[in-house]
């Protein structure tokens, strides 16, 4: 018998929370705000070029821990409660490990 229905998958990420990271662009976005940083950090305190770098690394740190691993929930009321005890690294793909944003958020402090 002829199958008569389409069988669709549902859209990796609905969380309007972390769907951002998934449109084209974001990560070379991303790079050029971690280099723009140690520009405006290179001239701004006017410090040698490995000094530039730690600053922006022990910044990015602090952002990316705060927003990324210790605030929980999300800004938008469309989930009811649904995400209030999960993090953004958690909410990212609904949980699941060895994700392309999950390896590359993972690569990106490394190379830093």
């Amino acid at each position: 018998m002829v199958n008569l229905y389409v069988k669709a998958e549902p859209p990796a990420d609905l969380n309007r929370n972390t769907e951002w990271f998934t449109y084209p662009g974001v990560w070379t976005t991303y790079i050029f705000i971690v280099f723009f940083s140690w520009l405006v950090v290179l001239s701004v305190f006017g410090c040698s070029p490995g000094m530039a770098w730690t600053t922006v690394n022990l910044s990015h740190f602090a952002i990316t821990y705060h927003f990324f691993h210790w605030k929980k929930g999300t800004p938008f009321a469309d989930y009811q409660g649904m995400y209030n005890g999960l993090t953004w690294w958690e909410q990212i793909d609904n949980g699941k490990q060895a994700t392309h944003k999950r390896k590359f958020l993972t690569v990106a402090p490394v190379v830093l």
